[in-house]
């Protein structure tokens, strides 16, 4: 019975602890000056934040705003000699078109490649 109730109170006491955010090494902020598409998705100028799953050279992209996902996208995650030091976007720029083609993170020793054009570069950071 005192074993019980040992046992029953440490599994209550570890289910008090505060849960680490598991994803947190895998999300990123975006934040877009003007629409932008991406994978076929329009994103509205505002701030967002990216959620990638996935360790091999393509990872899974989820754009969230308010935490909403708004977007999707297959990205090549590429491998960076050191980390970003600041978040940016690289914007393919095609007409009228602008398209989200490449996402650097701060502190992130990884970028995300989302294919599509490669006209007209600009790189936009914050």
């Amino acid at each position: 019975m005192k074993t019980f109730h040992i046992l029953k109170t440490s599994l209550i006491a570890l289910a008090l602890l505060p849960v680490p955010n598991v994803f947190a090494a895998n999300r990123g902020q975006l934040h877009v000056s003007s629409p932008e598409d991406v994978a076929g998705q329009t994103l509205d100028a505002g701030d967002y934040v990216v959620l990638w799953e996935g360790d091999g050279p393509n990872v899974e992209l989820k754009i969230l705003q308010s935490k909403k996902v708004v977007a999707t996208a297959t990205a090549h995650a590429v491998r960076l000699q050191t980390p970003s030091i600041n978040d940016s976007a690289v914007i393919n720029i095609n007409g009228q078109r602008r398209s989200l083609s490449m996402i650097y993170f701060l502190g992130k020793a990884v970028a995300f490649e989302i294919p599509g054009t490669s006209a007209g570069l600009n790189v936009s950071s914050r």
